[in-house]
């Protein structure tokens, strides 16, 4: 489950950035609006860190899935804390008190309820889940490659960009013609 939810929420990343480079060089009804190249750059770069901040993010959220999915599955004792902790130690990194509080609050146990889970017990569980995150990562890396791969190569992305080169060559012909008939005088215009 986490593994698909993930690719779905990479997907979504890149339909987001999609819409945003629909957006640069259109208005809300459809009219060719396209800003100077260098501010094109500017929102791009800035289109693209979100998206990859979103692709990150959501790989980070199949992790924590994956790492409190198994531990719930297990027959151990898990307490908010001790899933906090195990998180730590097999992501490298913390997270969010809430999710492990949804996820194994016990109504009415007390901090002084402390669980019977050892070490030892979470020694094992913890090397069959590092040995799944590795694998997840792995899907991850490969899901994430692909589907920037068919987003580069996507026909609406494609549209897009020939759009953006219309628009170019237009502007430059307009200016074009405009530097023509700058210099130009007309039988009217008397000189001087």
């Amino acid at each position: 489950m986490s593994f698909h939810q993930c690719e779905d929420e990479i997907r979504a990343a890149y339909a987001a950035l999609t819409v945003t480079m629909r957006r640069i060089g259109r208005d809300s009804k459809a009219r060719p609006v396209l800003p100077d190249p260098e501010d094109v750059d500017l929102l791009m770069k800035q289109a693209a860190c979100r998206c990859g901040a979103m692709v990150a993010a959501a790989v980070k959220r199949a992790k924590r899935r994956m790492v409190l999915e198994h531990l719930a599955a297990s027959r151990l004792d898990i307490t908010p804390t001790v899933a906090l902790h195990c998180a730590q130690r097999l992501l490298g990194r913390g997270i969010d008190m809430r999710a492990t509080l949804a996820a194994f609050v016990t109504p009415g146990r007390t901090a002084a309820d402390k669980s019977p889970v050892t070490a030892e017990d979470l020694r094992e569980l913890e090397h069959e889940l590092a040995e799944r995150l590795a694998a997840l990562s792995a899907s991850t890396w490969t899901a994430k490659e692909e589907i920037a791969r068919a987003w580069r190569n996507s026909p609406e992305r494609k549209a897009i960009l020939a759009d953006w080169a219309a628009q170019r060559a237009a502007i430059r012909r307009n200016d074009s013609d405009s530097s023509r008939w700058a210099g130009k005088r007309t039988v009217d215009t008397p000189p001087g």
